[in-house]
């Protein structure tokens, strides 16, 4: 499933796979505000930066803002 909200001001990308969440956002304070607002309902770990998903690797490089899945 896929959820896609943007505004003037902000781009959020919710995927969810079965019990499994990956948030994109663009900025800081928009991904913190969702994953607090989702805390209050779910009971959640966060994993961190996405490293690997359904046989994929994301790599991220933050110079070039690139991000490459192989």
């Amino acid at each position: 499933m896929l959820y896609v909200k943007q505004t003037g001001e902000y781009l959020l990308i919710v995927i969810i796979y079965v019990d499994d969440l990956i948030i994109l956002a663009s900025n800081v304070s928009t991904l913190k505000w969702l994953k607090s607002r989702l805390e209050v309902e779910f009971e959640m770990s966060d994993l961190g930066e996405l490293h690997y998903c359904l046989g994929l690797e994301f790599e991220r490089d933050r110079a070039n803002c690139t991000i490459t899945m192989s």
